[in-house]
């Protein structure tokens, strides 16, 4: 069995499971595909394609969507299932396309690992409507709109981490925007200067951000690290603009050490239903994810919410 039909299982074990800790999805991983795998990477790729809920502030709990079976402008005129997949629904499907309810039933494998995107062909909203029954989801037909309009300002996710004290921890690292990566650093009695850390705490890797007034935020690592950069632009230092657009291939490119915080990663997802590709960017050496058709209007609201500039890729780069 190849890794992502293994890793389609582990989408059917949390359908059926419902909800459950890190630790319990870390030991289904390990049981299902090997000991090489790596589960909070899986576990954060289910988030990103709709299938999960993950609360990372309180240890990776974890809780399974509710099916969702929507149509997507860049998925070729067919919907994505989203949410929970059991069994079950994938028979059911098949047994739609058996019997000529649905024109298609396509399976697009993933990562090595990752589950693969699901696409279920329909030629109107009332069949959409009537698959969807079936296999007991939601039918939808913006939920690509639902996820762009969602977006928060940066300043907003920011300010909902805002807290007295830091995540206690050691091994202390603090972000260097010039190379968008953690050195190490070394805090003195609790004075953390305005910046982006990194400590392990109970296991795992915690991030701080402090800003010019000396206020804290406990968040996300990806709302931390562009939260600095932020910062340090607007200290009128040089920072790195980590995202451009292809209007040619409607490709959005991330740098992967500043990745998209989840909630624009999901937007930037929702536009096809697949998972962001990862490779070395011929411009710099460095690793970017290239989220595929990506409309102009999801890209610009990207860089409203995060505060970026437009900055746009030619053909040629995108060749190099």
């Amino acid at each position: 069995m190849r890794s992502a039909e293994r890793g389609d299982l582990i989408l059917e074990w949390c359908s059926l499971k419902g909800s459950g800790s890190r630790h319990s999805f870390e030991v289904a991983c390990r049981s299902v595909l090997g000991p090489l795998v790596r589960p909070l990477q899986l576990l954060h790729e289910l988030e990103l394609s709709g299938h999960i809920e993950v609360d990372w502030s309180h240890g990776g709990h974890w809780w399974i969507a509710p099916p969702v079976l929507s149509f997507l402008e860049g998925a070729g005129g067919n919907a994505v299932l989203l949410g929970a997949r059991s069994p079950k629904t994938m028979s059911l499907l098949n047994h739609l396309k058996e019997i000529g309810d649905i024109r298609a039933l396509t399976l697009v494998p993933q990562g090595p690992a990752s589950p693969s995107a699901v696409f279920v062909g329909v030629s109107s909203i009332a069949a959409l409507t009537a698959a969807a029954q079936v296999i007991g989801a939601e039918p939808k037909t913006t939920v690509r709109l639902e996820y762009k309009d969602a977006l928060i300002l940066l300043e907003e996710a920011v300010a909902a981490g805002k807290s007295e004290f830091a995540f206690s921890g050691i091994q202390a690292k603090k972000l260097n925007v010039a190379t968008l990566c953690f050195e190490p650093c070394e805090v003195r009695f609790g004075n953390w200067m305005p910046g982006c850390y990194e400590q392990m705490s109970y296991g795992m890797h915690k991030y701080l951000y402090v800003d010019d007034q000396g206020v804290l935020y406990n968040v996300d690592r990806w709302i931390a690290v562009h939260a600095e950069i932020n910062r340090v632009r607007g200290s009128g230092f040089g920072a790195p603009n980590p995202l451009s657009w292809s209007l040619e291939s409607q490709s959005l490119f991330c740098d992967a050490r500043a990745q998209l915080p989840t909630m624009w990663a999901r937007a930037a997802v929702m536009c096809t239903g697949l998972l962001p590709i990862r490779h070395v960017d011929p411009a710099d050496g460095h690793y970017v994810d290239e989220y595929r058709g990506v409309l102009g209007t999801t890209y610009n609201r990207i860089l409203l919410t995060l505060g970026y500039k437009a900055q746009h890729r030619s053909m040629t780069e995108e060749e190099n």
